[in-house]
Parts: C-alpha cells; sequence; structure tokens
C-alpha cells in the first residue's frame, strides 16, 4: 500500500471553498478521464492557466500524476482512497 502525507493543517475548515474545488476535480478526473488540460478545463469550466496551477499541487502530494507526451498533459489519478490518522504520536506539532 501506497501512504501519502498531505498537512491539512491550513485551513481549519474542512468546508473550505478550495479544497472542495480540489475534491471535486480530483474525482472529475478520476470519473471523466480527460486525456489533456484542454479537455479537463471545458469540462470544469476553468480556465487551462489556473487548472494546471491546481494539478501541479496535487501532482507535488502525489495524488496524481500529469503525464507529459510533447505539449500535451494527461492527468492521472494515484491516489482514490485516503486514511485520515488523528493525533498520530509519531508526529510532532509545529
Amino acid at each position: 500500500m501506497k501512504y501519502f502525507v498531505v498537512d491539512i493543517r491550513q485551513p481549519r475548515n474542512s468546508a473550505h471553498p478550495k479544497k472542495r474545488v480540489r475534491q471535486a476535480l480530483l474525482s472529475l478526473v478520476l470519473n471523466r478521464q480527460p486525456k489533456s488540460l484542454t479537455a479537463l478545463a471545458e469540462l470544469t469550466g476553468r480556465q487551462a492557466p489556473n487548472l494546471s496551477r491546481s494539478l501541479w499541487m496535487m501532482e507535488s502530494y502525489g495524488l496524481i500524476k500529469l503525464k507529459r507526451e510533447g505539449r500535451n498533459v494527461e492527468p492521472e489519478v494515484l491516489a482514490t482512497e485516503f486514511l485520515i490518522v488523528l493525533n498520530d504520536p509519531t508526529v510532532s506539532e509545529p
């Protein structure tokens, strides 16, 4: 099993609009499997540059992979299940 560590301390509110948008984006990539950022932009109604910033952030966390072939970038979901561990004794608070 592959584990991904994502810092969720900020923002504290789980209903934060950006978090919901990113969750919806991850779900959309998983379910619709767009073959390019342009196709994903059409599905979301967002502009490709804004979309690519969100995707690159998710790629840095290991949630997705951006497959590059020439000028085409195809998003692929890597993480489909999440385990949230609260009060992990091996993690120190900042």
